[in-house]
């Protein structure tokens, strides 16, 4: 989730689906159905080649996902099926009304899966990228 913030370095199609389906198969409905919505976005973006139709609104509090951004030049996944798979996904969840479809507030996201899509003074994790808590961290050589 949090190497959405490095889009720059890896192609923002692929840092939004790895993110997405990670968060489907671990079972967090909520946050794979916004990452994987902002992911169809981004494949008609880059089928249009222009971001100018992206509603960032989802997203806009989020201070770790970045926009705007640029496009990469194809896309990550290649098959038209397996995104239409992903487009599949995203309309069944759509309807699943337990799934609440907004991000939550940065201060109801410390110490959750959200945590990630935040900035925080907190220190970062070198191996998750995640805000570390005081009570969480562990000093090596110091």
């Amino acid at each position: 989730l949090t190497l959405i913030r490095y889009s720059g370095i890896i192609p923002i199609d692929k840092a939004f689906y790895l993110a997405g389906t990670a968060a489907r198969d671990q079972g967090h409905h909520n946050l794979a159905f916004m990452i994987l919505n902002r992911y169809i976005d981004l494949t008609e973006a880059i089928d249009e080649g222009t971001i100018k139709n992206i509603d960032n609104s989802d997203f806009a509090d989020a201070t770790n996902v970045p926009f705007p951004f640029d496009l990469p030049g194809t896309q990550y996944l290649q098959g038209e099926d397996d995104r239409e798979e992903i487009r599949d996904w995203v309309l069944t969840i759509c309807m699943d009304k337990s799934v609440d479809q907004q991000l939550p507030a940065m201060e109801q996201a410390l110490g959750t899966v959200y945590a990630g899509l935040y900035v925080s003074e907190l220190p970062t994790c070198i191996v998750t990228g995640s805000p570390v808590q005081k009570w969480e961290l562990l000093n090596v050589n110091n």
